[in-house]
């Protein structure tokens, strides 16, 4: 039997979310994933796996300007009718970043829930949280790394506890290169979760989340200056 060694030489289509060489280049890398996400929910694909290793920057356009992109669908799941829209399936995603509501089926063995474009706008909240507090350190804070613990239930309890005081345990922990980015994960974390304790749901209408979440990330980006650079991870 005869074989046949082929090489594919690919050119990189962008870099790694955790490249982004200002704190302007990253919010907004993931503020274009989110708008990615919507246009993939307006065709009933949702996404299941939004992670910062699944988020990239292009390379500058003639203005200079980045762009995030979304990759990796490898967990992604088409719902091309109504009655397909609701059958569950296996919960998808990386621990760190999944949706507390996931966590908590996967923790009670309810591993059937289903999983709606709520859950990967979450997970880019999550993002932007980890970024925020551990970009260029040496290491991620020990109650955010307990966010990737094996123990389902300690998953939970942590990033239950830690977004119920989001203020002490998140707010307060963000790099000060960072400061600038402090209003914009308040205001996602009362979109997502209302302004008294957890609440969780999928509205019908997306855009009841899209819009206010886009908007947040706009004025954000408005606000920030580009002067404010970020360690270089490589």
């Amino acid at each position: 039997m005869k074989r046949t060694l082929t090489f594919v030489k690919l050119t990189p289509v962008g870099r790694p979310l955790h490249t982004s060489v200002t704190v302007r280049e990253f919010v907004r890398g993931i503020r274009d994933a989110i708008i990615g996400l919507r246009n993939l929910h307006e065709k009933n694909i949702v996404h299941g796996d939004v992670s910062a290793g699944n988020i990239i920057l292009t390379r500058p356009d003639q203005r200079g300007v980045t762009n995030g992109i979304l990759i990796d669908l490898d967990m992604s799941s088409l719902r091309e009718n109504e009655n397909e829209k609701d059958l569950p399936r296996s919960i998808t995603g990386t621990t760190r970043y999944m949706a507390l509501e996931l966590l908590q089926a996967i923790a009670q063995k309810q591993t059937s829930l289903k999983q709606t474009y709520r859950h990967d706008l979450e997970s880019c909240f999550y993002v932007l949280i980890v970024g925020c507090v551990s970009h260029g350190a040496k290491s991620i804070p020990k109650h955010i790394e307990k966010w990737s613990s094996n123990d389902s239930d300690t998953c939970v309890q942590s990033k239950e506890y830690d977004l119920k005081y989001f203020e002490f345990r998140i707010i307060n922990a963000f790099l000060p290169q960072f400061e600038g980015v402090k209003e914009l994960a308040w205001n996602l974390r009362r979109i997502l979760f209302g302004e008294k304790g957890l609440e969780f749901g999928s509205p019908m209408d997306p855009n009841i989340l899209y819009d206010p979440i886009i908007k947040a990330f706009d004025g954000t980006i408005e606000k920030l200056e580009g002067k404010i650079f970020l360690p270089q991870i490589f």
